[in-house]
């Protein structure tokens, strides 16, 4: 299978065309250090065989935010470090950090737009790009990618809807100017043999937002600019946000959030077509940079016919891999029945047993619960050979999330005893059992923005908490589960 078949980006070799695209976990402290739970996710990913991880989104600033990783000072990259050997250690596997800027966000529903940035503010965002790539080189990593997409500061300069009317807007050429800058700033620190690929989109799903044909643009631009691989997503912008009062703005709750993270009343691969437009595109320009598509890939069959005619590269499955990081393993070795499938992504309010579980969230459906391995202590319940599970998120890395990311924690109560789900201990398995699970039990979903995820506010304290489950809520919880 051509999935398999190694593929050169710019001196990187994947042993494998199958990527992890980024997901915020929550799994890190509000310092922003790479932890013991943390390493155990990405390691168990090289363990699955993939052939890309690209570690959850990073901040190249110190703005506050929540558990979100950090590159942003040279005290991180001793952790870093850790995390690329352990993972090296492990498998062929490569590794790259996404590495983001986020600006200001507030409950009240107020966020700050790339206009409010001064030429000073941007000089010092291209600083602070330069520098986190130096230390992704030093932590040994094999590469790095720029996050422009969703509601990051790089995408929201490329934006069609840039309200900048000076050299940083107004024309494609003008929006482009700070990625640019960026780039080349990198390239002066790290060198040309370090590959940069950039995660942007083909689509922005928004009234007056740009399209394939701009993406087509954007994407030959990249190229030209040296860019090692090309990582395409769709929508997941605040512009169609819907403000929850009392909440700050989450850019997944609008129509182009509903693109990024499509659920299951979407087709499977609805986004693959926009990768094949804009990978001819630049071919036809005399530039063959790989090219990444994500979106609801999990069945090998139409990963393979992606590759197979031509029309991508490389293969993000996020969801899939959440639920099974042993797909790559499972799929090579002829046993893709036994991969376990999240098949469903459903906004929904759902009752269980006596618990109202609020609508904050999604409900996974994951066929296959007799191979568990990622999945945590928290099922609803199992129905016919399919496992239930609360969620908030699996959405793609980003203030995310990128394929992809990721407010959310998976919660909800413990698996009932049914007939061919083996059950241990109080609830369902035993304690060392779940000592695993809870260092690697997905907590967010595929590539980006959101609480916790990556965009400052102006009106909480640094260490504020986002609960999924209500104080009421929490309290029964806790009381059942004494």
């Amino acid at each position: 299978m051509k999935l398999f078949e190694p593929l050169n980006v710019k001196g990187m070799v994947l042993p494998n065309r199958i990527m992890v695209p980024a997901m915020v976990t929550r799994l890190s402290g509000e310092d922003g250090f790479v932890n013991e739970p943390i390493t155990d996710r990405y390691v168990r990913y090289a363990q699955g065989g993939v052939g890309l991880i690209v570690v959850e989104a990073m901040a190249v600033h110190h703005a506050k935010s929540g558990p979100l990783l950090r590159i942003s000072d040279d005290a991180f990259v001793p952790g870093l470090a850790d995390l690329v050997r352990r993972i090296h250690d492990t498998s062929d596997s490569k590794v790259v950090p996404q590495i983001i800027h986020f600006l200001k966000v507030a409950k009240s529903g107020w966020r700050q737009t790339v206009d409010t940035l001064s030429l000073a503010d941007i000089d010092q965002i291209v600083e602070e790009f330069g520098d986190a790539a130096a230390r992704a080189r030093e932590a040994g990593f094999d590469g790095a990618e720029l996050h422009s997409a969703h509601a990051y500061t790089l995408a929201s300069f490329v934006s069609r809807v840039n309200p900048r009317r000076d050299e940083y807007g107004g024309t494609l050429e003008g929006r482009l100017r700070l990625i640019g800058r960026v780039m080349d700033n990198i390239e002066r620190k790290v060198g040309k043999d370090f590959p940069v690929g950039v995660r942007f989109l083909a689509d922005e799903f928004i009234k007056d937002g740009f399209t394939v044909n701009d993406a087509k643009l954007i994407g030959l631009r990249l190229a030209e600019l040296g860019a090692a691989y090309l990582s395409l997503s769709v929508g997941g912008k605040f512009e169609d946000a819907i403000h929850a009062p009392g909440q700050v703005p989450y850019p997944y709750t609008g129509y182009s959030g509903d693109r990024c993270m499509p659920g299951n009343w979407y087709p499977n691969v609805p986004h693959a077509h926009f990768s094949a437009e804009i990978k001819a595109y630049v071919k036809a320009h005399g530039y063959d940079t790989p090219v990444a598509t994500t979106g609801k890939i999990s069945d090998p069959d139409d990963a393979e016919a992606l590759l197979a005619g031509g029309k991508v590269d490389i293969i993000g499955i996020a969801r899939g891999l959440l639920a099974d990081p042993d797909w790559p393993r499972k799929v090579r070795a002829g046993e893709r029945d036994r991969a376990v499938r999240i098949v469903g992504l459903r906004p929904t309010s759902v009752s269980v047993g006596h618990e109202e579980f609020e609508r904050v969230g999604r409900l996974v459906v994951i066929e296959h619960p007799h191979e568990l391995d990622l999945v945590p202590d928290l099922g609803l319940r199992v129905l016919q050979d399919r496992v239930l599970v609360h969620a908030r998120g699996l959405a793609p890395a980003g203030p995310e999330v990128d394929d992809d990311r990721p407010t959310g924690q998976v919660r909800g109560r413990e698996p009932p005893a049914v007939e061919g789900l083996k059950v241990e201990g109080r609830h369902g398995l035993t304690d060392e059992r779940r000592r695993d699970l809870a260092r690697v039990a997905p907590q967010a979903d595929e590539q980006d923005p959101g609480q916790g995820d990556g965009h400052q506010r102006d009106d909480e304290p640094a260490g504020a908490s986002h609960r999924l489950r209500p104080p009421a809520a929490q309290a029964r919880w806790q009381t059942r589960h004494r």
